[in-house]
């Protein structure tokens, strides 16, 4: 069975299509997709489709497999498929995956590499991690070339937009990162420190926040929305490096 007869509109290139969120913050568009979307919208179903073409019986490990994606994997998954990984390879790469302890939990900070080719150094353990994960010489094509890897580093960015507390006023950001920001103010203000404009963020994107209440009950309230005012000011400020620069952000 080919994907895309996987299971109509819930098949997985549809839903992602549909997931995704356009991030106004950068001057070029850039998607993301909001945190939580790919947990109904990847099953068993359409992860046996898009690896197995014929829909035979799956073995021990096959199973095996299968669960690993759907405990751990679902973003990695996700971005295999993107990358035009499928059936027999898609399997592949999912194995290389869970046999090398490679899970969704460490897409921000995969482990460093041990290679010694000062060639193979970069600031993101990505691309060494990838290259290593087959072995050299087999006179085997690999899965993980240059172009594939490339687009690796590229598209799982889509999947790590950053969560915010409405309590925490750090964050150190990577470069990359695309920011949940769904809407902007229509134009920037002027203020003591300099130019503002208001953002908000995906609620996707903002975080439980536990409060006592009087009575000395805990409950979870999840903020519906959060604002933040882009300045240049320095005070209790949201720092975020965006395409290379310091921009700041206070909570509003």
């Amino acid at each position: 069975m080919a994907p895309e007869d996987a299971a109509g509109d819930d098949s997985l290139g549809t839903v992602i299509e549909r997931c995704a969120c356009e991030s106004v913050f950068d001057k070029k568009p850039c998607d993301f997709y909001p945190e939580g979307t790919l947990q109904d919208a990847i099953t068993e179903k359409v992860v046996q489709c898009y690896m197995w073409e014929d829909g035979g019986d799956l073995d021990a490990d096959d199973q095996e497999l299968v669960r690993f994606i759907l405990s751990k994997a679902k973003k990695l998954f996700a971005i295999a498929t993107a990358i035009h990984f499928e059936f027999e390879k898609l399997r592949k790469v999912m194995a290389l995956f869970k046999n090398n302890g490679i899970c969704d939990e460490i897409l921000n900070s995969p482990p460093q590499t041990t290679s010694t080719d000062p060639d193979a150094v970069h600031s993101d353990p990505w691309p060494d991690l990838l290259a290593t994960l087959e072995p050299a010489n087999t006179g085997r094509k690999k899965l993980w070339n240059s172009r594939r890897i490339k687009s690796f580093e590229s598209k799982r960015w889509e999947f790590l937009a950053p969560v915010f507390s409405p309590t925490k006023m750090s964050y150190d950001l990577p470069s990359l990162c695309i920011l949940p920001f769904i809407s902007k103010g229509a134009a920037s203000k002027n203020g003591s420190f300099g130019s503002v404009r208001k953002y908000e963020i995906h609620q996707n994107h903002i975080e439980l926040v536990s409060l006592m209440s009087a009575s000395g009950d805990r409950a979870m309230i999840k903020r519906r929305s959060l604002t933040f005012h882009l300045s240049g000011a320095a005070d209790l400020f949201l720092l975020l490096r965006s395409q290379g620069n310091s921009a700041k952000f206070r909570p509003r």
